[in-house]
C-alpha cells in the first residue's frame, strides 16, 4: 500500500357611493376566482377536493340595477372624482382574473398509459451517483473521450481507500494525476484477478491504462465518501476510512450482440455503472432507490408524504390531478429534490415542464396501478426495516466512515450534503 506521496496538509475548508359598490362587486367576483385558482395552483395531489372550474364568470349579477345612461362629459368628471381606492381595486380585479385563467394546468402530455421506460430514471441515476464518483471509459470507436472536469489533484482533507480488481486478460498501469496535472506511476494491476489498493484523497484523479497498448481504459475521480449500509459496506478495514471498491471487467455484449464500444467496463456493487446497462425493470430501480434513501438519510415526513401521493393514485386512478403534480409545490418539491425522486421515476412519472406526470388523461391502466401499489408495498417494508435498524444502532445509526457527512473538500467547505 502506497500513500499518494503528495504531502497533503489538512486544511478546512369607506367605501363611497354606488359607483364604488359596483366596482367592489366585480372585484370580489374576480378575487374569488383568483382564490379558487390559487388553490388549483397549490394543489400537490395530497388533498382531495372538488374540481376547479375551467371558466371564470365575471358577469355583473342580475340583481344589480342597470346603469343609468350618462353623458360622456359626466363620465369623465365622475372618473376624475372617483376615489383612488376604487381604481386600485378595479385594477387588482383585472389582474386577479388574468391570474385565475393562467392557473389552469396544461393537458397531460402523454396520449397513452404505456409505461414510458426507465430513460428518465437512468438519467437521474447517473447524475445522482456522479456526486460520489466519476467514471469516464476509454472507447474503441472514433467518438472522442472527454476526461473528467477535474484536471489535477487538490489538497484534500478526507481520505478514501480505493480497492480495484482487474478481471481482464491484460495488465493495467495505474497513474495518479498530481497537483500540476502530471501522470505519476503508482503501480500495476496484474491480469486475471490482480488487486490494487491505494489510500488517496477526495478530488484526486486517477488514470488506468492498458500496460501493453498504452490505451487509456478509465479516468476515475473519487468525489465523495459513500455512506455505508447493511447491504454493502463502504468502510475500510480500519473502520474509519471510506472505501471505493470496483472491478474492471471485459466489455459485455449488448442486446444486438455487438460488443460495447469500450475497452473495459465497470462492476461497482454500490453504485452500478452505467445505469442503462444495469436497470432493466422497475423492481431493480425501486430496490436501489430505497437503498440509496437509507444511504442518504431521507426524512420520515418526506416518506409519509410520498406514500400519501401514491395512495391517492391507487385509490382514484381516474383522477388526473393526483397524476399531474406541480413540481414547484412546497410538499412535492421536498420529494422531487431528494433521493425519493427515483421512486417516482421508476414507476413511470416523467418531468414535463413544470409538472411531473404519470400516464395520460384517461384512467390509469391496471398495470400502472400495480406498479404504484408495488412501490407502496416496498416503501412500507423499507420503513419497518429502518425502524428495526434504529432500535439496534440507536438514534445516530450505523457507524459511518469519516467524511460521509459531506465535509472535506479543500477550499470548498460544505456544499449542501456533498464533499
Amino acid at each position: 500500500k502506497d500513500k499518494d506521496g503528495d504531502g497533503a496538509v489538512a486544511q478546512v475548508d369607506g367605501d363611497e357611493g354606488e359607483t364604488e359598490t359596483q366596482s367592489r362587486s366585480v372585484s370580489g367576483a374576480a378575487d374569488d376566482a383568483a382564490h379558487t385558482a390559487d388553490h388549483a395552483d397549490d394543489n400537490d395531489g395530497t388533498n382531495k377536493g372538488s374540481a376547479v372550474c375551467d371558466e371564470v364568470d365575471t358577469a355583473t349579477p342580475s340583481s344589480l340595477p342597470s346603469p343609468t345612461p350618462v353623458a360622456v362629459e359626466d363620465v369623465t368628471a365622475k372618473e376624475k372624482s372617483a376615489p383612488s381606492t376604487s381604481k386600485k381595486m378595479t385594477a387588482r380585479a383585472t389582474a386577479s382574473a388574468k391570474t385565475a385563467v393562467k392557473a389552469q394546468p396544461p393537458p397531460i402530455k402523454a396520449t397513452t398509459n404505456d409505461f414510458p421506460g426507465l430513460a428518465q430514471f437512468n438519467y437521474w441515476y447517473d447524475i445522482e451517483t456522479s456526486l460520489f464518483r466519476i467514471y469516464t471509459l476509454g472507447r474503441t470507436d472514433d467518438v472522442p473521450v472527454v476526461p473528467p472536469y477535474v484536471p489535477h489533484s487538490y489538497r484534500g482533507t478526507v481520505q478514501v481507500y480505493v480497492h480495484i480488481t482487474n478481471s481482464t486478460s491484460f495488465p493495467i498501469n495505474v497513474y495518479w494525476v498530481d497537483y500540476s496535472g502530471k501522470h505519476i506511476p503508482k503501480g500495476k494491476l496484474h491480469a486475471f484477478g490482480g488487486i490494487w489498493t491505494q489510500t488517496t484523497y477526495i478530488d484526486h484523479p486517477w488514470v488506468f491504462e492498458n500496460a501493453e497498448t498504452q490505451e487509456v481504459l478509465l479516468h476515475y475521480v473519487p468525489y465523495r465518501v459513500i455512506p455505508t449500509t447493511s447491504a454493502v459496506s463502504t468502510l475500510a478495514e480500519d473502520g474509519e476510512t471510506g472505501m471505493h471498491k470496483f472491478e474492471l471487467i471485459p466489455p459485455t455484449q449488448t442486446s444486438s450482440a455487438v460488443a460495447a464500444p469500450y475497452h473495459v467496463q465497470i462492476n461497482d456493487p454500490v453504485l452500478p455503472f452505467p445505469a442503462d446497462a444495469v436497470f432493466s425493470d422497475t423492481t431493480q430501480a425501486l430496490h436501489w432507490t430505497l437503498l440509496h434513501m437509507t444511504r442518504m438519510g431521507i426524512d420520515e415526513t418526506q416518506v409519509d408524504t410520498l406514500l400519501k401521493y401514491l395512495s391517492n393514485i391507487v385509490n382514484e386512478p381516474a383522477t388526473t390531478k393526483y397524476r399531474q403534480v406541480r413540481i414547484g409545490s412546497s410538499k412535492f418539491a421536498s420529494i422531487w429534490l431528494s433521493p425519493a425522486r427515483g421512486i417516482l421515476l421508476a414507476i413511470g412519472f416523467v418531468e414535463v415542464g413544470a409538472y411531473a406526470e404519470l400516464g395520460c388523461s384517461e384512467e390509469l391502466s391496471r398495470d400502472g396501478v400495480q406498479l404504484v401499489a408495488l412501490a407502496i408495498y416496498l416503501i412500507v417494508k423499507w420503513k419497518d426495516e429502518r425502524e428495526q435498524e434504529a432500535a439496534q444502532y440507536g438514534a445516530n445509526g450505523r457507524q459511518q466512515p469519516h467524511g460521509a457527512d459531506g465535509f472535506g473538500r479543500q477550499g470548498f467547505g460544505r456544499a449542501g450534503t456533498m464533499n
